[in-house]
């Protein structure tokens, strides 16, 4: 399954389960307070009357109202975590259809232009694989200009002397070496933002094996974030404008407090989208 097409899953999910949770808004007026204590925990039912918020004391034997309010509570969390995501979610999907549409499809999916295509990478034989694999060892070589910003946040050791600024990007760094991607880190890429040259810096910028395609990886730690999730906005916009795309030569990584990356998801979206590319 294609990648945006989880993510169209998800969003399906996720529409489902707010209607779902927002049918099932029955519960008890006013919420639940806790006063967390070292031995046990004491439960108050806080409610608005005319007089101004009142707080009750629950006790053990009013199972019934205690149930409700916690059900009420985890409700409130799961509809909140749930908007956000789809929030985010739709966001990526609009920008997706925006800049990747039914013509650019068509292209790849005409079986003359990939007979073509074919055809052209076939002619350049041993030579164009010879001429790659000494462009991916002069790229590794050469020396590049990486990201000086939050110093303090770099502090996650990824070995080979490279120190990272999460845990997720040690993961990446692990799944990279695994195939043997070469990458940088934070490397320094120049687009056009409002008609001036502006530095931005990817994540990863990868030089794939196979093609000596250039393409980027951006890892989006933390959706639900509003004031982040604009600034990814912000980033994808002006990336297609300067000709990168996700899905074609822009990998995109997300994650949350409640959903972090794990090694399993990190490898699948790298192998989906870079190793499984077939070379012609």
């Amino acid at each position: 399954m294609e990648f945006i097409e989880l993510v169209e899953k998800r969003r399906d999910f996720l529409t489902e389960e707010l209607a779902s949770l927002k049918r099932k808004n029955r519960f008890p007026e006013g919420e639940l307070v806790i006063q967390y204590g070292k031995r046990s925990n004491v439960y108050y039912w806080s409610k608005q009357t005319k007089n101004g918020v009142r707080r009750t004391h629950i006790k053990k034997a009013d199972h019934e109202l205690l149930d409700g309010l916690i059900r009420k509570r985890e409700s409130e969390i799961l509809m909140k975590r749930y908007t956000a995501e789809l929030r985010a979610v739709r966001k990526l999907l609009s920008m997706y259809h925006r800049y990747f549409n039914e013509r650019d499809q068509r292209f790849l999916d005409d079986l003359e232009m990939q007979t073509r295509l074919y055809q052209l990478n076939k002619a350049k034989g041993i030579s164009y694989k010879k001429s790659l694999l000494e462009t991916i060892r002069n790229w590794k070589n050469e020396p590049y200009e990486r990201d000086i910003n939050y110093p303090e946040s770099l502090k996650h050791d990824a070995g080979d002397g490279l120190i990272v600024r999460s845990k997720s990007e040690v993961l990446i760094v692990t799944c990279l070496r695994k195939y043997k991607i070469p990458f940088r880190y934070e490397a320094r890429l120049d687009i056009e933002v409002d008609g001036s040259m502006r530095p931005v810096y990817p994540d990863f910028t990868i030089l794939h094996p196979y093609t000596g395609q250039i393409m980027y990886i951006e890892h989006f730690g933390k959706l639900g974030d509003v004031e982040y999730e604009e600034g990814i906005q912000w980033k994808l916009e002006n990336y297609a404008k300067n000709g990168i795309y996700p899905f074609m030569n822009l990998v995109l990584l997300y994650e949350s407090k409640e959903e972090p990356l794990s090694l399993a998801r990190i490898e699948k979206t790298i192998v989906d989208n870079i190793v499984n590319i077939e070379v012609m």
